[in-house]
């Protein structure tokens, strides 16, 4: 069997016999965790953008956008009143435009 020593100047003469191979191979490894540690580097960052801007909207704020070409604010607003203790605030102006839906269907259960 052979001994340590001897696999590590084997080794050492094979990477001084082909210099050319050698680097070729460094320069492909070198290259290569470059780009892993680089693709990393940019999803992280961009993961950490996308969290501050999600924790910027805070856990207990949802966005309701209506659209429709009939006053609805009043319904809303009596919507809104009928959940007050699930509603802190609603915005009193809002331009509408197209036709609304009414009802809701929830697919999580609130606390």
């Amino acid at each position: 069997m052979m001994q340590v020593s001897q696999i590590l100047k084997m080794a050492f003469r094979s990477i001084l016999a082909k210099k050319g191979r050698t680097t070729l191979t460094m320069l492909g490894i070198i290259i290569g965790v470059t780009a892993v540690i680089i693709l990393v580097s940019i999803v992280q960052g961009s993961n950490r953008k996308m969290m501050e801007y999600y924790e910027r909207l805070g856990n207990n704020k949802i966005t309701v956008d209506i659209f429709s070409d009939k006053d609805v604010r009043q319904d809303l607003y009596g919507f809104c009143a009928r959940y007050m203790e699930w509603i802190s605030g609603v915005t009193p102006e809002r331009h509408l435009s197209s036709p609304i839906i009414y009802g809701f269907k929830s697919l999580f259960k609130i606390f």
